[in-house]
């Protein structure tokens, strides 16, 4: 766990049985992140969409080797970014990746939820947070349990721990796969 501004790379190999995936680095060339317009979601606003800039934004602050721009359609993005209601289960946003065997990771797709699952509208300081827990997710890394942290599995905060950045930037030290 990341205490202490440390990194929680342990509780990531534990989870993962040793193994990382992460994208190769893009210093050159920015990954590509498309959002989905939301308007047709009932109590969707353009504050959501700039919530969403703001956590690639602040990611791309860390010092990870990653650049993040918009992509102006969704078949060029790196990364998809799509918008629901709400989820059927206890949870506001979801991650996949595909990614090869190497441990590269190839695309992803975030969905993140207007409401909670009890019919709650998150605010945009919530969708912020959640962005940013699943935009973790989208660039590496998984859950710790060391609740300072934006990668906790349940967000309790709203920005980036030096928890969050330093175990970034670690991840993208070391060659992705089995360790």
């Amino acid at each position: 766990a990341a205490e202490g501004g440390g990194t929680y790379l342990g509780d990531i190999l534990l989870a993962t049985d040793s193994s990382l995936t992460r994208w190769p680095v893009r210093d050159a060339e920015p990954l590509t992140y498309w959002v989905q317009p939301g308007a047709a979601l009932d109590r969707w606003t353009p504050g959501h969409r700039r919530q969403v800039d703001r956590a690639f934004a602040a990611w791309g602050a860390t010092g990870i080797p990653l650049g993040f721009a918009p992509a102006t359609d969704s078949a060029s993005a790196d990364i998809l970014v799509l918008w629901t209601d709400r989820f059927d289960e206890p949870i506001s946003g979801r991650t996949r990746w595909t990614h090869d065997r190497r441990g590269w990771i190839r695309s992803a797709r975030v969905t993140l939820a207007v409401y909670r699952h009890d019919g709650t509208l998150l605010s945009e300081e919530a969708i912020h947070a959640l962005a940013l827990h699943e935009i973790g997710h989208a660039i590496g890394l998984e859950h710790t349990p060391a609740t300072e942290n934006v990668m906790a599995p349940r967000v309790r905060v709203r920005n980036l721990s030096e928890g969050d950045a330093r175990t970034a930037r670690l991840l993208y030290r070391i060659p992705p796969g089995r360790l």
